[in-house]
């Protein structure tokens, strides 16, 4: 796709404008029917780790769990020093020491969703491996996004007969997981983002915006997922510029707190950005997005399953 600076100020014209959008299909048995069937059992959930994107889905899944009336406990993985060190030391020198504790009245293992158990960043591939090595009963993961060029991850699985539930949040990663011919304990599913158990009226407490009446979000990775050049970075900036809007040109997914996170998309008159839960959360807000391509498929296969779906969002990439 030509990304020069008339066909970029063409997108932002037209994610301003009202476009009527398909309904959104239903997947079969997704995470919400799992919690359900075991709203009975005791939950251990664990949090991988990440940034403000991340917490957003913490917050969608924990308000899942409430409205269920799910008791559970939650743990943070490398969190503290104790934690960060275990981790550490076997991502290192490839030893298995144990780095969660479990309590024991645990039925049931539920690993928050993200973008984790993959190639990129694997630490919630690390997270998973340990606790098949460490711990009894199901393992449930959340909507996650699945990608491995180097990791024969069925082996991983293969080390245990227990039930592992894989839940994955688009298309792509359900048909690279079926691929792999998984042992006949793990099952697949396919299922929504638990950010999107977020409504607008979650949010109804923080009120956006900043001393700028009206300012245009750009918000772009500077890590190694990012795919776009500096270049459309500063072509959106001429372009706000001469729409004489004000602009906020920060990664607010890495920076500030994540009330603030919350509050500079609240009050945002447009989001540009190719990080995921950005424009997920300015989509849950109803904010005009435009959702830039990151550096594998995760926000393309995320919008064709999810955030096509919401009027005022607009993906830009491949």
């Amino acid at each position: 796709m030509e990304l020069d600076k008339r066909h970029l100020e063409d997108l932002c014209n037209a994610v301003i404008t009202e476009r009527n959008v398909p309904n959104k299909k239903e997947w079969g048995e997704n995470l919400s029917h799992l919690l359900i069937k075991n709203k009975d059992a005791f939950f251990t959930v664990i949090q991988p780790g990440g940034r403000n994107g991340d917490e957003l889905i913490y917050k969608g899944l924990n308000k899942k769990l409430r409205d269920i009336n799910i008791v559970y406990k939650e743990e943070k993985y490398r969190e503290g020093k104790l934690s960060r060190g275990l981790s550490l030391v076997n991502k290192r020198i490839g030893t298995n020491l144990k780095e969660v504790n479990i309590s024991k009245k645990t039925d049931l293992i539920l690993i928050h969703g993200g973008g984790n158990i993959n190639d990129i960043w694997g630490f919630g591939t690390r997270l998973l491996k340990n606790l098949i090595l460490h711990s009894d009963g199901p393992i449930v993961v959340a909507p996650q996004t699945f990608y491995f060029t180097r990791t024969k991850f069925s082996d991983i699985l293969k080390k245990t007969e227990r039930e592992i539930h894989l839940f994955c949040r688009e298309e792509t990663s359900y048909y690279i997981l079926q691929k792999l011919q998984l042992p006949d304990n793990v099952k697949i599913y396919l299922s929504d983002d638990t950010a999107f158990y977020l409504s607008k009226e979650d949010f109804a407490y923080l009120k956006g915006g900043n001393d700028k009446k009206e300012y245009a979000l750009l918000c772009f990775r500077r890590d190694k997922e990012r795919k776009m050049s500096l270049d459309v970075n500063e072509t959106f900036r001429e372009i706000f510029m001469d729409w004489n809007m004000g602009i906020i040109n920060e990664d607010i997914a890495v920076n500030p707190s994540f009330e603030d996170y919350v509050k500079v998309i609240a009050g945002a008159k447009i989001v540009v950005t190719d990080r995921l839960h950005v424009g997920v959360l300015s989509s849950i807000l109803e904010k005009p997005t435009l959702l830039l391509s990151n550096s594998y498929f995760k926000n393309k296969a995320v919008y064709e399953n999810t955030l096509k779906y919401f009027p005022a969002t607009i993906f830009i990439g491949r």
